[in-house]
Parts: structure tokens; C-alpha cells; sequence
């Protein structure tokens, strides 16, 4: 919480301005700092989804490389770990903001 001065009865017409001022540019600040939060929260939301539909689509792959013959583990994780360096350098993009 922002230390503010509080208006008094006996404040002059400068002192006023000044904390009236001070208190427009602190709720000015949060509004952009919440502005930002919400930024990050929706790109990140967009991540999260974009990875849940990657995860959808290996795991169809995977699905469809034992249903037709190839089972073996590397065959499997050729896939996935395409999909994965690719989530895993969009998550790192993310947090480096």
C-alpha cells in the first residue's frame, strides 16, 4: 500500500495539490503495473493453450506410430521432444520479460 498523505483540514491550497497529485500518479502507476499483469497472464494463458494442443497433436502422433508398426522408443520420441523444445523455448521467451 502507498504512503500517501491524507488531505488535513489545515492544509494550504499548494499542500493540497501536491498530495492530490502524488495520489494521481501512484493509482496511475498501479493501473500500468495491473495493465501489465494482465498482459503476462494472457500471453501466458496463450502458451499454456498452445502447448495443450501440442500435447494433443504428439500424442496422436505417437498414437499413429505404434498403429502402424513402429513402436520402437526412438521412433516415439522423435516427436515429442520437436514439440517440446519448441514449448520449452517459447516458455523461456516468456519469462525473460
Amino acid at each position: 500500500m502507498a504512503d500517501t498523505p491524507k488531505l488535513n483540514p489545515s492544509d494550504r491550497s499548494v499542500e493540497a495539490y501536491e498530495k492530490i497529485n502524488q495520489s494521481i500518479d501512484q493509482s496511475n502507476s498501479a493501473k500500468t503495473a495491473a495493465d501489465n499483469a494482465n498482459t503476462t497472464a494472457d500471453e501466458a494463458k496463450q502458451i499454456a493453450e498452445s502447448s495443450n494442443t501440442k500435447s494433443v497433436r504428439t500424442q496422436e502422433q505417437l498414437d499413429q506410430v505404434v498403429i502402424e508398426g513402429d513402436s520402437s522408443v526412438e521412433a516415439a520420441l522423435i516427436p515429442l521432444i520437436s514439440e517440446l523444445m519448441n514449448w520449452l523455448s517459447k516458455a523461456e521467451t516468456l519469462m525473460q520479460r
